[in-house]
């Protein structure tokens, strides 16, 4: 049976005295790093601000293209942009770096998207969802809608109806236009009547008998952009 080797008590005694003796903390160098990385941060706010306010103006008079294209080419400029102010890149550390590139995207971000929207400015259209149509047959009767954008319901007299469609914008709508017209004649023109929710909605006059109405809607924001809605059809049978 082989003996199991015994430590010598020096060895032990060795292991025993052994102290750890941490590196000695240079805190000159450390508020110079602190300042230096507080400095580019501060640099990169302001290169995102500034760029993000271009970009709204590219976007004003060029369009939105032009503001994507400037945001990617200053995230591939950034460092040269950096070294024209004298900042030595190999100086940062690489996570310090990936940091100040996420808030320079961020805050460019931010700024042009706030830029682009009221109270500054709009650019997005409104939006029309789909309507819904009803006629009066001793009170309001709502008429399903089929694949082919089509309310077809029968009915022989007369008839009261209704239309109905959701508009909403990031800003104030200017007007919504009902186009209406029956068989291939010329469209009329309607202003739309808002309610509650973002309901608008027109109330007209079918004939008697078989007919035949199409309609599209169209809503005007106080920014000049324009939505139309698809064509919707009517058939009343008689």
């Amino acid at each position: 049976m082989a003996k199991k080797k015994r430590r010598s008590p020096k060895k032990k005694k060795e292991e025993e005295e052994y102290e750890f003796v941490p590196p000695e903390f240079d805190e000159r160098e450390f508020l110079e790093n602190d300042i230096f990385t507080t400095k580019v941060l501060g640099l990169v706010v302001v290169l995102a601000v500034v760029l993000g306010i271009f970009a709204y103006f590219l976007t004003s008079l060029i369009g939105v293209a032009a503001g994507a294209l400037l945001l990617f080419v200053s995230i591939g400029a950034l460092g040269t942009i950096l070294q024209i102010f004298r900042v030595n890149i190999a100086d940062i550390e690489k996570k310090t770096m990936i940091g100040n590139y996420l808030t320079f995207i961020f805050l460019f971000l931010a700024v042009w998207i706030i830029a682009m929207n009221p109270p500054i400015s709009d650019y997005a259209d409104p939006e029309i969802g789909e309507p819904v149509f009803f006629f009066d047959d001793d009170g309001w009767s709502e008429v399903e809608i089929t694949g082919d954008n089509r309310f077809s319901f029968t009915y022989a007299d007369e008839a009261d109806a209704k239309i109905e469609a959701e508009v909403v914008d990031n800003g104030e709508l200017e007007s919504v236009t009902l186009k209406l017209r029956k068989g291939g004649a010329e469209y009329q023109e309607f202003e739309m009547v808002k309610g509650e929710d973002h309901i608008w909605s027109h109330e007209f006059k079918l004939d008697s008998g078989a007919a035949e109405y199409d309609f599209r809607i169209v809503a005007v924001d106080t920014a000049g952009n324009e939505a139309i809605s698809d064509r919707y059809e009517i058939r009343k049978t008689a």
